[in-house]
């Protein structure tokens, strides 16, 4: 059984000031979305542009939207925000770079949804019962995608993968690192089950 983390009232306190300071007004749904992944496999990442759409969806549907990442990820995650619609670019900020590790957990607390690639920050908010939709492709939701109705997960489900946990090959091995297995789930497909389950939230 994994263990939990939880934020103290102090960096709960920090985040919804930043918060309050990135243009959230406390009423629209707050949801989070991690475009990055790691160098341990960066083909986990699903491609920036339809993350754009997604949030541009968002934002029409009356989400306010943090994207998140470290702060040598926040030109990555500007590449998704400046892709927007400029209406949707008043209820989305860039936060990478902007929060604390324990700040970003306070976050997760705060957050109606978090979507999110097979990436540390999905394991954090699996470990912080942060409700999610993540996107895999080399990885093993069944491993580490958390359990539903909390957590689900979107996965190809590719014969070669969960390639990143063969012994003795990469992430990648088998498609020479393109991972055709991470742009087949489509947008189509994330949209979808990112508003069934707000509408479960909301319900």
């Amino acid at each position: 059984m994994p263990v939990s983390v939880k934020p103290t009232d102090e960096h709960l306190a920090a985040v919804d000031q930043k918060l309050r300071d990135f243009g959230w007004d406390g009423k629209r749904t707050l949801v989070g979305v991690n475009v990055n992944a790691s160098d341990l496999a960066l083909g986990r990442r699903w491609p920036v542009e339809r993350f754009a759409e997604l949030v541009d969806d968002l934002a029409a549907d009356g989400c306010f939207v943090c994207l998140t990442g470290a702060p040598g990820e926040r030109d990555f995650v500007a590449e998704c925000f400046d892709r927007l619609q400029p209406a949707s670019q008043r209820a989305v900020v860039n936060a990478a770079g902007e929060l604390s590790l324990f700040e970003f957990i306070a976050l997760l607390c705060r957050l109606r949804l978090f979507i999110t690639n097979d990436s540390g920050p999905m394991i954090l908010a699996v470990l912080a019962d942060c409700p999610s939709v993540s996107l895999w492709g080399p990885g093993d939701p069944l491993m580490f995608g958390g359990a539903a109705p909390r957590h689900t997960y979107l996965y190809s489900g590719y014969p070669c993968s969960p390639c990143m946990y063969v012994p003795m090959t990469d992430a990648g091995y088998f498609c020479n690192h393109e991972f055709p297995c991470v742009p087949t789930i489509t947008l189509d497909q994330v949209r979808d089950e990112v508003r069934r389950r707000l509408a479960e939230a909301d319900a």
